[in-house]
């Protein structure tokens, strides 16, 4: 009983203990499993209308565009700039999807699976589809239909024991590019929709037209004199800071950013040293001998240049002037070199000189097939029809397996380099030793190919050369001298005050970009730098990066100012704003100072301007750019509506204070179409819609651009 009491006199600090147990316990479930929600809360690269994308997803996009970019070029690797641009791609088709996604959905508008197959194997294909490379025919250059039913034969086989495991493969990275452009048509279609949609509602009246109509129907010619603001100095203006600000706050929506940053770096090209010069100029010239007098010169260049040897005759008017006058005049088996051109040697033999025709033009009918003794016998019998007149061309069309076949075989003009470069040494030797219109056959590894030349340029001085080229490369040393320099500077100036201060006097030139956006890619004139900036958006102000290695140069930036989302601050703009001002107040002052002297004719303007009197021709209402002014809408909205004969100005222009007179008036006395002008106006207002319509979604959206934190 006594125990009984004891424990009910404790209770509340009992439930107390259970209650902090189970508090800790829960807490800790929840800060091991937590740690994983809030690294979801930070993946997010972009957020539309709380809509986020993951790192994992939007890279996803990225593979799979990078994948579709390598299908349509042909290539198994893509440059830096081609990998920012993709990323670039995705961003936006991820923003457009979603917005435009949710603009759909609140007004009904789909495309139907019946829509969707028309557009991708109907009568109506997407020109989307039209263009792509994997369906134009190689012989005609044009959208085959026919490749693409083939294509979506081997997409759409459900069937995968019949191929080998690399053909499997690649029909795998087929079927994920057919379905990117299914995805991009639809996506396209949901768009023309929606903007079809707003169109109706944005339709030109009569009115409208009419004024266009008129618009356009009146041209004059003028002469004119100018007074270019240049004329007057800005330290004669003066401009207040109440001006200024009164501008700014005019303009103020003008200047909403994103949040930029105010960066400093140094640049150091990795470059060869005088030691690096001077090894690869003793290396070179150890060679000379051999060189000169070796049999197998082209042994001798393959395993010593940076080049292979090219066993062709090449024009001498067409090689540079450092090695022209030695093509030129100097003898078979004579050396030149080596010399120097930046950091590059260069050492030339001359093998052979000739007079012959730079290029030629020729065709081909290309035999080929598994029986080489029928291919063989086949080829002879063409020969012999060739030489007995029949058509080349028809022959061609029906016996030739090369794919310019079927249009006649035509190689088109070519010299020995580039013939080097795209076909056979067997090839080339016959087109160029082969008299025009003459046939010749050959064996190469493609099959039988007879060839005729079709044409010949006349004969010119043409040289063999022989070179061994060695571009001079920075030593370890150099390179490490570079960098451990940099290092040194860094570490002893690891402000960005003292960074920028004591540059100078260490031997380095600091560059400056004031500000840095956060989906830049390059900085400055430093290329394929997203690895600096995105440093730069993850640093805190006056912080000193460490070097970056990007391609031939070290890059060291510093970390100035941070300019937060919102609006420019007046200091950044007020050049700017300053400049506008300037004009104002020139064209107010120089029109001021015209209409005190009461001038009554053109050449009295000219010559208190202290100018000319020039001509402008053909100018409308509609002008865009007038010859001899350039873009200025005031005189292109005062012009065609003064009087012929009339003194007109001083007028404000952009570039300057214009007087015209109007010397002659053009009437097109065009008849006013109503509808078609209102179907002109449609079309243009078309254009402008599918630009602003999502210009101003955006602007509407809540966008979250997160980008920098991972790319």
């Amino acid at each position: 009983m006594a125990t009984l009491e004891k424990i009910r006199s404790r209770a509340g600090l009992l439930v107390g203990i259970i209650g902090l147990a189970l508090f800790a316990f829960i807490i800790g479930d929840f800060l091991n499993s937590g740690s994983t929600f809030f690294r979801q809360a930070k993946d997010k690269v972009v957020t539309v209308d709380g809509k986020s994308v993951s790192s994992a997803e939007f890279q996803a996009r990225i593979d799979e565009l990078t994948s579709v970019y390598k299908m349509e070029s042909g290539q198994t690797t893509l440059p830096e700039e081609y990998v920012s641009n993709i990323r670039e791609s995705v961003y936006e088709s991820l923003i457009r999807e979603s917005i435009i996604e949710t603009q759909a959905k609140e007004a009904g508008i789909t495309v139907s699976a019946e829509e969707l197959a028309d557009l991708i194997q109907g009568e109506h294909i997407s020109p989307m589809i039209q263009r792509l490379r994997m369906f134009v025919n190689p012989n005609t250059g044009m959208f085959d239909k026919a490749i693409l039913y083939n294509f979506l034969k081997v997409v759409n086989d459900q069937t995968t024991d019949k191929y080998t495991a690399e053909q499997a493969t690649q029909i795998v990275e087929l079927k994920k590019y057919w379905a990117y452009w299914v995805k991009t048509i639809k996506q396209q279609k949901i768009e023309e929709k929606y903007s079809m949609l707003l169109a109706k509602a944005v339709s030109p009246n009569s009115l409208e037209a009419k004024s266009t109509f008129d618009g356009n129907q009146k041209n004059v010619d003028f002469v004119y004199a100018v007074q270019p603001y240049f004329t007057i100095a800005d330290s004669t203006i003066e401009v207040s800071k109440s001006e200024l600000t009164a501008l700014y706050d005019k303009r103020k929506e003008s200047f909403k950013q994103n949040e930029t940053r105010s960066v400093k770096y140094i640049t150091v090209p990795v470059g060869p040293s005088q030691a690096d010069l001077q090894e690869t100029a003793d290396k070179i010239n150890a060679l000379k001998q051999e060189f000169s007098t070796s049999a197998n010169v082209a042994d001798v260049v393959n395993e010593n240049s940076d080049e292979q040897y090219s066993d062709i005759y090449t024009a001498v008017r067409s090689l540079p002037i450092s090695i022209k006058a030695f093509a030129a005049n100097g003898a078979v088996g004579e050396v030149y070199g080596p010399i120097l051109d930046k950091t590059t040697y260069s050492m030339y033999r001359i093998m052979a000189k000739t007079a012959a025709a730079d290029s030629v033009k020729a065709r081909h009918i290309l035999v080929a097939g598994a029986d080489d003794a029928k291919n063989n016998q086949l080829a002879d019998s063409l020969m012999n029809a060739l030489q007995n007149g029949s058509d080349f061309a028809t022959l061609s069309a029906k016996f030739s397996a090369a794919q310019n076949g079927k249009t006649g075989g035509d190689f088109g003009w070519f010299n020995e380099e580039a013939a080097a470069k795209g076909i056979s040494v067997e090839f080339k030797d016959a087109c160029f030793n082969t008299p025009v219109n003459g046939f010749t056959k050959i064996k190469t590894m493609n099959g039988y190919e007879i060839i005729q030349v079709t044409n010949k340029t006349a004969p010119v001085a043409k040289v063999k050369l022989a070179a061994i080229i060695n571009e001079v490369i920075p030593s370890k040393k150099t390179s490490g001298t570079l960098f451990g320099n940099l290092s040194q500077y860094i570490i002893k100036n690891n402000s960005a005050a003292s960074f920028e201060e004591n540059a100078t006097k260490a031997g380095y030139t600091v560059l400056s970009n004031p500000s840095v956006g956060t989906n830049e890619y390059n900085l400055g004139d430093v290329r394929d730098a997203r690895t600096v900036i995105h440093w730069v958006f993850n640093a805190s102000k006056g912080d000193v990066s460490t070097i970056f290695e990007i391609k031939n140069q070290l890059v060291v930036a510093a970390l100035v100012d941070v300019v937060e989302k919102g609006y420019t601050p007046l200091d950044m703009v007020k050049d700017r704003l300053k400049a506008e001002i300037l004009i104002d107040k020139k064209a107010e002052k120089i029109i001021a100072d015209l209409k005190a002297k009461n001038i009554t004719s053109l050449s009295g303007y000219a010559q208190a301007m202290n100018s000319r009197i020039d001509t402008a021709k053909f100018v409308g209402f509609s002008t865009t750019q007038i010859t001899g002014v350039g873009n200025e809408p005031s005189l292109c909205g005062i012009a065609p509506y003064s009087a012929k004969g009339q003194l007109t100005g001083p007028v404000k222009g952009k570039n300057g204070v214009y007087v015209l007179t109007v010397t002659n008036e053009v009437m097109n006395n065009g008849k006013f179409d109503v509808k078609n002008e209102i179907n002109n106006l449609k079309g243009n207002y078309m254009y402008r819609l599918m630009y602003q319509m999502m210009e101003t979604l955006k602007k509407d959206a809540k966008i979250d651009d997160n980008r920098i934190r991972f790319y």
